[in-house]
């Protein structure tokens, strides 16, 4: 009986684990897989993108009208703030898209670092 009650936690535990995690951002092996391993964070060196593969294409962003400098982009259907120390100043982005790079808190995706997409 205990034995049984362990086994359903763990696996009311990997449930919840699935359902908390982020879709797949990106194939680590694409055709854009070198330029999303360049991307790293201001002033760390540290990459952007994770094992967990945290970065991904985004279409819908603007000028953040809080926080001159920033963007808010929509990720997964929620708006996440991006202050201006985690844009970083690339025109080298192939993917035709904004790319905004996300470390999750407590189940909320915090901006690690963005991209804007081609402009003009």
């Amino acid at each position: 009986m205990v034995r049984m009650k362990l086994i359903l936690r763990l696996l009311a535990f990997a449930c919840g684990l699935a359902v908390a995690l982020p879709t797949v951002a990106h194939d680590p092996e694409d055709e854009f897989s070198d330029w999303y391993r360049s991307l790293t964070v201001p002033g760390s060196g540290i990459s952007c993108c994770s094992p967990a593969r945290d970065c991904e294409p985004i279409d819908d962003y603007h000028a953040s009208i809080t926080v001159p400098g920033g963007y808010e982009a929509l990720y997964h259907g929620s708006w996440v703030q991006v202050p201006p120390e985690k844009v970083l100043q690339r025109a080298d982005n192939p993917t035709g898209h904004g790319v905004l790079c996300v470390v999750w808190n407590s189940g909320t995706p915090i901006a690690r670092c963005f991209v804007r997409g081609a402009e003009g």
